[in-house]
């Protein structure tokens, strides 16, 4: 990632995404390439209207989605772009279930409580 000016992910001799290190990281064309890159929280679920996925859990707003209304997707959430907020200003809300101490990071477990 520092030493590349553009990447060329494969995968079973595929052509999955090609792109700066930056549009890979942040805008991964599939779960695929989600999961190769680092470690992310996903939730698949069906696209809504007003910019939101249905999961298992649930409906989970986002701010921007890659997908028209109906089709299968992938909600994509990078661990450092998780920030606790008021109520008023969260896209999904929920409580905290464990927490697991790790040296320079602490990671938590947190059930969602999306809207029904």
């Amino acid at each position: 990632m520092a030493l590349a000016d553009r990447i060329c992910l494969i995968n079973e001799g595929r052509i999955e995404q090609l792109g700066t290190p930056e549009e890979i990281y942040e805008q991964p064309r599939n779960a695929f390439v989600a999961e190769f890159i680092g470690i992310s929280n996903m939730m698949h679920g069906r696209i809504e209207a007003g910019m939101s996925i249905r999961t298992k859990d649930g409906l989970c707003h986002c701010r921007r989605l890659r997908a028209a209304t109906g089709d299968s997707g992938v909600l994509v959430i990078r661990p450092e772009k998780i920030a606790f907020c008021t109520a008023d200003e969260a896209l999904v809300s929920g409580q905290v279930e464990e927490s697991i101490y790790a040296g320079s990071e602490t990671k938590l477990l947190v059930r969602l409580r999306a809207e029904a």
